[in-house]
């Protein structure tokens, strides 16, 4: 199993995430995915690199639609 590490997010959320998380990485949930996901935001206009899986404790399985979250496309890379 890959090791992981706390965070805290800015809507006070705490969970677990890759080894490889910096400040500033986001929280993303694509639809239809189990889990959400950690991004970093990368010098191109709305691209992100992505990190790894994350774990919100207690937001799982879609809770996380109370927060009323902006919806907007993305570009991996």
């Amino acid at each position: 199993m890959p090791q992981r590490r706390m965070f805290g997010s800015t809507l006070g959320l705490v969970g677990l995430g890759p080894m490889l998380m910096e400040e500033g990485d986001q929280v993303c949930i694509f639809r239809g995915a189990r889990v959400p996901f950690i991004v970093r935001p990368t010098p191109k206009a709305s691209a992100f690199e992505l990190i790894g899986e994350a774990y919100l404790d207690g937001q799982m399985h879609g809770r996380l639609a109370k927060f009323h979250l902006p919806k907007e496309q993305i570009v991996l890379v």
